[in-house]
């Protein structure tokens, strides 16, 4: 980090982390389940009215794939909140003067500056609404 500046790999983030995490979350559920489609298209794959055994175990395979694909993806967008948790378990509020320490080594205030204008926008809009 120099000058003040987060990380090029922080940067190229941020368009990502401005998408709600149900958005997120759906665009990587329909990137998995698009994948399959394309790859059940493009495979020679039947399936029998009366399935066959072999036919079965096929889709029990590309099912489990799809699946594990799905779940590393998931886990992979979600990694942020599980930072943040660990995170947050390590500050004693009650303690005056404690503060967090990011294991990426930038500076809690920089990422606090970050925020600010989002929690400025959340004030104001409940300060509407109320």
């Amino acid at each position: 980090m120099t000058g003040g500046r987060t990380s090029g790999r922080a940067d190229e983030r941020l368009g990502q982390e401005q998408l709600p995490l149900a958005w997120r979350i759906f665009l990587v559920n329909a990137a998995v389940f698009a994948g399959g489609i394309v790859v059940l298209a493009i495979s020679p794959a039947t399936v029998s009215s009366p399935i066959e055994l072999a036919e079965l175990l096929v889709l029990a395979v590309g099912l489990s794939a799809i699946l594990l694909a799905n779940l590393f993806l998931v886990r992979r967008s979600l990694a942020p909140l599980d930072r943040l948790r660990t995170l947050m378990r390590g500050v004693d509020l009650l303690q005056p003067g404690d503060r967090a320490v990011l294991s990426s080594g930038e500076r809690p205030e920089l990422g606090a500056r970050r925020l600010k204008p989002l929690v400025a926008h959340r004030l104001s809009i409940a300060s509407v609404s109320a």
